[in-house]
C-alpha cells in the first residue's frame, strides 16, 4: 500500500527581515501537505527519521516533528468502478488503451509520435 509522508500546513512570512511561521497544529490530515511518497510503511518511517537531520528554521520544527505516514487512500480515495470505466472509455475514444493500440498497429490510426496526428484513415 502506498504511503504518504505528510507535514502540517504552515505559512511562512518575512516581516521586517524576520521569518514568521504560523503552523496549523490542529488541522485535519486532509489539509496536511504531502512531502514524499513511499511504497511501504517501513520506508515511510525511514523518511520521517531522515527529517531529523534536515536543517529547518526554528519556526518550522513543529511541522517536521509532527510528520506522519498515512495510506494514500486516506487522502486520495480510490475511484469507483463507474469512474474507472468512464476514464477507460474516454481513453479508448481518444485512441488510447488496447483498442487504440490495435487500430494504430493496423494502420487505421496514425501514430501520435512522428506527426501521424491520430487521424483515422491516414496510414
Amino acid at each position: 500500500m502506498v504511503r504518504l509522508l505528510m507535514l502540517l500546513p504552515s505559512e511562512t512570512k518575512i516581516v521586517d527581515d524576520r521569518i514568521s511561521v504560523k503552523v496549523e497544529k490542529e488541522a485535519p490530515i486532509a489539509r496536511w501537505s504531502p512531502e514524499s511518497v513511499y511504497h511501504t510503511a517501513r520506508a515511510c518511517q525511514a523518511g520521517i527519521a531522515s527529517l531529523a537531520t534536515t536543517r529547518v528554521p526554528d519556526g518550522l520544527i513543529p511541522v517536521f516533528v509532527a510528520a506522519r505516514c498515512v495510506p494514500a487512500e486516506s487522502i486520495y480515495p480510490p475511484k469507483s468502478p463507474a469512474q474507472k470505466e468512464r476514464r477507460r472509455r474516454a481513453r479508448e475514444a481518444a485512441g488510447g488503451g488496447a483498442a487504440g493500440r490495435a487500430l494504430r498497429a493496423a494502420g487505421v490510426l496514425g501514430s501520435a509520435v512522428g506527426g501521424g496526428g491520430g487521424d483515422i484513415g491516414t496510414a
